[in-house]
């Protein structure tokens, strides 16, 4: 939730007199009207980004997960080695197991009484108590779940606080979306500042606390905000060329905006399905939980041996994948900043008077395509090699997750299957057999 109003995410002037009434003008239609549309673009982004992030929902839910898989225990015998459970009798299969090992085979015998000890040992913490450093008891499923989320939690937000160019003492604290950084914010900034970052001209930060409205202010607050506003205005204005109320900064203003929307429509795809894959691991997480009294029941089962180990191992790496994630959309945002301000930079050193009476439609739409061209290929290229270039720095350790790869698949033979389906029907409607039987052998493949 922002903590200001998002309609106050504009660009500010100072007040106009007689003759820079035209300029006025000029600035609301090549500024403040396209600067609205992006918002409210981006607010339907924001909104269908909201909606398939559900991960901190399904988060909440692993508590009650656990819980379920202690009935489902319950329902097996308990933790208890009661007469006639379904556990009393794997144990006594893995005794006699354990048995037949050490008289037929001793050499593996040691081995598979650890194993059989840290599949003990894991039962014991993970459906046992746990008391914390606070005094309160858990259980240690729970423990180990909450404790890693917390970790990678916490993991996420430093590697992206250290590689944003908005964290700072005084960035805004709820206004941490990578892509209303990228779209709103960054071009809240060029508007008023003329950088990316908020630094002015003169070298100092741009205080966007004394532009922005606060939510929920009342009216009598609202006109006192506004009148502080217009006086920080007038102060800056004289180190700040971008706030004055002239056309030298119009087309470059507009450009910024357009720049914006380009990012709402080349960042939004990647941002969304990190969002959804990470509910997709929740969802995973909340699966393992309540499946884990089966998973451990069966470790006992000599034909079962190292399912324990591997889930554990792969409920690990589920729980700190996220910040894989996090690592890579850092490197991902920061280097989308970088297209963005080498190209301002560029942009903003041709003269902008010059361009808005001979040919800003022109240079407009080529920069615009430029700067299209330019994020599809590199900004591609990173994110389809995004796994080879956190296996290079992680010395080869980093590799797409198993599920990953599934959905990637389940996406692919989707794609075929309506692919087969409309070469068929195209076939079929336009009477070429041929097409229709070549639509029809591609779903049976």
């Amino acid at each position: 939730m922002l903590n200001y109003v998002l309609d106050s995410y504009t660009a500010y002037f100072v007040e106009a007199g007689v003759l820079e009434k035209i300029w006025e003008i000029m600035n609301w239609i090549f500024v403040d009207i396209p600067f609205v549309f992006l918002r409210v673009l981006t607010s339907i982004f924001l909104l269908f980004e909201k909606a398939l992030d559900q991960s901190e929902f399904f988060r909440g839910k692993q508590v009650e997960a656990y819980y379920k898989s202690v009935e489902i225990l319950n329902n097996f015998g308990g933790r208890s080695i009661s007469k006639g459970s379904l556990f009393a009798l794997l144990f006594l299969i893995s005794a006699f197991y354990l048995l037949y090992r050490f008289f037929v085979s001793r050499k593996n015998f040691s081995k598979i009484l650890l194993y059989y000890v840290g599949v003990i040992v894991v039962f014991i913490f993970w459906f046992g108590n746990v008391s914390t450093s606070n005094g309160v008891s858990q259980s240690g499923g729970t423990f180990l779940i909450s404790s890693v989320s917390n970790i990678t939690k916490e993991m996420r937000a430093k590697i992206s606080n250290a590689t944003s160019p908005y964290s700072s003492g005084d960035s805004l604290e709820n206004e941490d979306s990578p892509l209303f950084n990228a779209t709103v914010r960054q071009t809240f900034y060029y508007v008023n500042t003329g950088s990316l970052d908020g630094t002015m001209p003169n070298g100092e930060k741009i205080d966007e606390k004394k532009l922005l409205m606060p939510v929920g202010a009342s009216s009598e607050e609202k006109k006192k905000f506004e009148a502080e506003r217009k006086k920080y205005i007038e102060e800056q204005v004289k180190e700040n060329a971008y706030l004055e109320q002239n056309g030298k900064k119009t087309i470059e203003k507009f450009f910024s905006i357009i720049v914006g929307n380009i990012n709402l429509v080349v960042i939004s795809i990647p941002v969304n399905y990190m969002q959804a894959l990470l509910t997709i691991i929740e969802i995973l997480v909340i699966m393992i939980l309540i499946a884990f009294p089966v998973i451990l029941l069966c470790a006992f089962i000599p034909a079962c041996q190292n399912i324990l180990f591997k889930t554990l191992k792969g409920l690990m790496g589920l729980l700190f994948f996220p910040v894989i994630l996090g690592v890579f959309m850092s490197i991902f945002f920061w280097v989308n900043y970088l297209i963005d301000t080498a190209f301002m930079g560029v942009f903003s050193k041709v003269d902008q008077t010059l361009l808005f009476f001979l040919s800003s439609g022109t240079s407009i739409l080529a920069g615009s395509i430029i700067l299209i061209v330019i994020k599809i290929v590199l900004l591609r290229k990173v994110w389809k090699n995004r796994y080879a270039i956190l296996r290079y720095f992680s010395d080869g350790k980093v590799e797409m997750p198993n599920f990953e790869q599934k959905i990637l698949e389940a996406k692919d033979r989707a794609v075929e299957f309506g692919g087969g389906i409309f070469e068929a029907g195209v076939g079929a409607y336009t009477g070429n057999p041929n097409m229709a039987m070549d639509g029809l052998s591609n779903e049976y493949r």
